[in-house]
């Protein structure tokens, strides 16, 4: 009889095939070991292995190629972890933690920005400030701007999780209004070319401390 899935057995079986994933420094798009490697170096059967990859293959964890093998799969997109961070998101006591959050998610990016961003990244920055010259009458459109240009910056800082993360926490958080948001047009602007004085200049603390500034 095969373990019901939650049961601790089946939780024990995912747990090895995770390590094992670890252990063998697997990386999406590694091909994982054969149903019988597996089932002899968990020591479990190739029926209960089966149930448990087919498990992780609806979840979008690893994918199954016909005459290939089963693949661990990137997870860039992939919808079930999106559906899972809202899940977990939703357990937030209230809007407060969930703008907390955003801005210490934006804090840390800001910190690695100063140390990582490219120059291109520093045009893109630039650029966003030129754009925000040009709208600034349009609060909608400048507003816009103000976004597009905290995006860049979590971009900036070039940690793929960080900005998955901020990414999933920022549309979650969609319906509220940005811990950054100014109602002041030109403190806006001259606040986000501090922040780039700062990146550019790879003061680290400085920009982080400005950054969090703005969110008060």
């Amino acid at each position: 009889m095969l373990p019901a899935v939650g049961s601790n057995k089946f939780q024990s079986l995912l747990s090895q095939i995770n390590a094992l994933i670890t252990i063998d420094q697997l990386e999406p798009g590694s091909r994982l070991p054969s149903e019988r490697e597996l089932a002899e170096r968990l020591g479990s059967s190739r029926a209960t292995v089966r149930e448990v990859l087919r498990s992780l293959e609806l979840l979008g964890i690893i994918t199954t190629r016909r005459g290939e093998g089963t693949f661990l799969s990137e997870m860039e997109g992939n919808q079930f972890v999106e559906i899972l961070a809202f899940y977990i998101l939703r357990d937030a006591k209230s809007e407060q933690e969930l703008l907390e959050l955003w801005v210490l998610l934006e804090a840390n990016a800001i910190y690695l920005a100063a140390k990582h961003a490219t120059e291109n990244d520093m045009y893109k920055l630039d650029m966003h400030v030129v754009q925000m010259h040009k709208v600034k009458d349009n609060q909608v459109h400048f507003q816009k701007e103000v976004r597009n240009f905290h995006h860049t910056l979590v971009r900036s800082a070039h940690h793929s999780l960080l900005l998955k993360i901020w990414r999933l926490v920022v549309e979650y958080g969609n319906t509220l209004p940005s811990p950054f948001q100014q109602e002041d047009v030109d403190r806006a602007i001259q606040s986000r070319k501090s922040l780039i004085a700062c990146v550019r200049a790879k003061e680290c603390w400085t920009a982080m401390a400005r950054l969090l500034q703005l969110a008060q």
